[in-house]
């Protein structure tokens, strides 16, 4: 990898705040719409949820010529490829930059929804930028502000 890519996070250590949604979303606007070169590391053991909608988007892909169709005038309108998304413990976060085959401008890193799992908060050390989604609940807002302290 020639290029030194951004790395962001995406974590909070409250599970069920879209950590994953807006990973996916920022990733999808970068990629298709500003054109960069976007790679996706899935670190939310064990749910691996970016892994396993890729997946689930590749069956449909498979099944449906509905699909099939609106995949091809996509990359038509486009040309751009879909990014990767590779799965990774937290704790090997760090060397995926490394690892990617490719010249990546961003790579961005879904985290699990606790600081408690080994290698997140050295992964969330490493990062340029952090981003920790919330969502309008005192709970959340409480151990949101917890974590922001704790990084």
């Amino acid at each position: 990898m020639s290029k030194c890519p951004i790395l962001v996070a995406f974590s909070n250590q409250k599970g069920g705040v879209g950590k994953s949604t807006v990973t996916a979303v920022l990733a999808s606007y970068f990629n298709y719409v500003k054109g960069l070169n976007v790679a996706v590391v899935d670190c939310d053991y064990p749910q691996f949820s970016l892994d396993k909608l890729r997946g689930r988007d590749l069956k449909n892909l498979e099944k449906s010529e509905y699909h099939q169709r609106l995949f091809c005038r996509q990359f038509e309108n486009s040309s751009r490829k879909a990014y990767p998304i590779v799965t990774s413990t937290p704790e090997e976060a760090a060397k995926i930059p490394g690892r990617l085959e490719g010249d990546y401008d961003l790579i961005s890193f879904d985290l699990p929804g606790t600081v408690n799992s080994r290698g997140v908060f050295e992964s969330v050390t490493n990062m340029d930028f952090i981003f920790i989604p919330i969502v309008k609940d005192r709970m959340v807002m409480q151990s949101s502000l917890s974590f922001v302290s704790t990084v």
